[in-house]
């Protein structure tokens, strides 16, 4: 039974190649689209993130309630950031991460560049280990952000 349905499903898409070819585009856009679906929710929800001790890492942040605006995120200000960092003593370490935009020139016309800075943690390091106090003092760069 099979191999009959087979040589009439071939013979139906050779007499309308059209068809057939918006049929396996139409296929091959499916497949790849569920296969990109399935890799970001693999990366992102069924494995474990690439560091140590994941499950112990909270992200903190202040929540302000406008009126109609409902609850929003707010930024925390560096200051209240290390003062935090001194003073949490349930948290074996601390580090921030915040947008931060400058202009990147060069030999054109100056460009708007938007980054992020983090404060807090080695970039060397992979495993994203906290600085400790003493590298803090030690490390050259924006020490007022």
């Amino acid at each position: 039974m099979l191999p009959q349905d087979l040589r009439y499903a071939l013979r139906a898409l050779v007499r309308r190649p059209t068809f057939a070819a918006f049929a396996i585009v139409t296929l091959a856009i499916g497949i790849g689209a569920s296969t990109a679906l399935f890799s970001l929710a693999d990366a992102a929800l069924l494995r474990p993130p690439p560091f140590p001790a994941a499950g112990q890492i909270d992200e903190l942040y202040l929540t302000s309630q406008a009126s109609g605006h409902g609850v929003t995120r707010m930024r925390w200000s560096y200051g209240r950031y290390e003062m935090l960092r001194h003073l949490a003593s349930s948290y074996s370490a601390l580090a921030a991460y915040g947008p931060y935009e400058f202009n990147l020139s060069g030999s054109d016309a100056p460009e708007r560049v938007a980054v992020a800075w983090i404060r807090g943690i080695r970039a060397e390091d992979r495993a994203a280990a906290p600085l400790s106090d003493e590298d803090e003092r030690r490390r050259p760069g924006l020490h007022g952000r």
